[in-house]
């Protein structure tokens, strides 16, 4: 049984029950007012016939004109005297056995087989002498019920149709309630089963801004979470594809040409001195090159994982940056290169993590002296104006190497991306030193900025927080 059939009958059964229960109570509220009414109008009849029989005179006539104008009254009346015994009546009174002192004074007693309404009770005027009806103590009237009930079973019956005609009211009315409710619910689940099966694009529609509009606005939200997490994935998955890819062949070509190498050697080369020394020389770079390699991929791995804790400090810059360069020197000297610092932000203490912003700036300046055939590398510092009320410090690393072609400036950082692979792979290069840069700098809250010319030179910059 779906929900939509539950939801109808749960509210055709409250509804019915609530018209059944209102509908019993009305009828036995409506039924005491007629009663009531009756009883009213009874006690007011006896008033008057008890004021009737105390002061009309004792003869025929008189008793004749008494009795016509109660029967056209429509009841029936009898009086008493303090014995029980009748003085007047208008015929037989069914409810009337008035034992002696069976009223007490100021009270009456009303008695219904549901034919008939009698009330008995004292006369309300004392008798002159001489009346029709001397010496009394009770009065008794008596009036049919048939009339009442023939009134009360109409509204009865009209009552009955009125309820009848209410539930079909309602179990229709409900119907339709019901159907508007559980409709935006069928809607939902429909396509909630269409997401299941796999087509992630589609929506289910917002109607008003209810409990359901929200709902399904929320769905929808999930759904195009769900979207942007599965093509997360997929991106993901074509990263790692072509990492491993890129992977697969940076370690193949070193180790095949220590492969092909060391064959040579066992074949007989090792005897030649200097065809041996050439081919342990050559599988010595080999080697430190994958020893480079296997390096970098840790730090890419442990930065790209989360791994990379930092540890934010206050230290001073130029001498921070006097040492690396410093270290660099013999480098610079072997290729025959002017490796200069120049700090014209003065002495500032700026907020980072010494060891990865050391390993970020060497990448950088190492590129620089592989890619500079001649002329110099310089490292410089310098103020630059506050941004969002914090100052800071601009770092630059120039070069006058060979430039960087302007179609593939934006893919300069990218995993294994080099302009000229040959040209990379000779000069050492791993492929990684530019990727692992930007994590290490996007982690300080910056960005590296190039700027380059063919045959002029290239600068790569970044800012830090003073």
């Amino acid at each position: 049984m779906n929900i939509r059939i539950k939801l109808t009958l749960l509210l055709a059964g409250l509804a019915i029950i609530i018209i059944i229960t209102g509908g019993a109570f009305s009828l036995y509220n409506l039924n005491r007012y007629f009663v009531a009414r009756a009883e009213a109008g009874l006690r007011n009849r006896a008033a008057q016939i008890s004021y009737l029989l105390a002061h009309l005179p004792n003869d025929s006539s008189s008793t004749t004109l008494a009795k016509n104008f109660i029967s056209q009254s429509g009841v029936a009346a009898a009086e008493f005297d303090s014995s029980g015994n009748v003085i007047f009546s208008t015929g037989a009174i069914s409810g009337a056995s008035i034992p002696s002192a069976a009223i007490p004074p100021a009270s009456e007693r009303v008695h219904s087989d549901g034919g008939t309404l009698t009330l008995v009770r004292h006369a309300d005027v004392s008798p002159i002498a001489n009346c029709v009806a001397p010496g009394a103590a009770w009065i008794a009237v008596e009036m049919p019920l048939s009339d009442l009930n023939l009134t009360l079973s109409a509204i009865r019956t009209k009552a009955m149709f009125a309820s009848l005609a209410l539930i079909v009211f309602v179990i229709i009315a409900v119907g339709l309630v019901s159907k508007k409710l559980t409709a935006p619910i069928t809607e939902m689940a429909d396509t909630a089963r269409q997401i299941q099966g796999g087509a992630l694009d589609q929506r289910i529609p917002v109607r008003g801004s209810d409990e359901f509009a929200q709902l399904a606005s929320t769905l929808n939200a999930m759904v195009d979470r769900l979207n942007q997490d599965i093509g997360k994935l997929q991106k993901l998955e074509q990263i790692r594809s072509q990492f491993l890819g890129n992977v697969s062949h940076e370690l193949r070509t070193p180790l095949f040409s220590l492969q092909g190498m060391l064959e040579t050697l066992l074949a007989g080369a090792v005897d030649d001195k200097e065809v041996s020394h050439d081919f342990v020389a050559r599988a010595l770079a080999n080697t430190m090159r994958l020893d480079a390699l296997l390096r970098d991929l840790i730090e890419i791995s442990r930065i790209e994982s989360g791994e990379m804790k930092m540890s934010f400090r206050y230290f001073t810059l130029n001498a921070f940056l006097a040492e690396i360069v410093e270290e660099l020197a013999p480098l610079a000297e072997q290729k025959d290169l002017a490796l200069r610092f120049s700090p014209d932000a003065g002495e500032v203490e700026v907020y980072g993590d010494r060891l990865w912003l050391k390993q970020a700036i060497v990448n950088i300046l190492e590129n620089a002296l592989k890619y500079t055939p001649a002329g110099s590398v310089t490292l410089s510092t310098a103020l630059t104006p506050p941004m969002y009320s914090q100052k800071a410090v601009t770092i630059a690393i120039t070069d006058t190497g060979i430039g960087i072609p302007p179609e593939h400036l934006p893919r300069i950082f990218e995993r294994f991306y080099r302009i000229d692979a040959e040209r990379s792979r000779d000069a050492g290069g791993t492929g990684l030193g530019l990727a692992i840069v930007k994590h290490i700098i996007e982690a300080h809250g910056s960005s590296v900025e190039v700027s380059s010319a063919l045959g002029t030179g290239t600068t790569f910059s970044f800012r830090l927080n003073c």
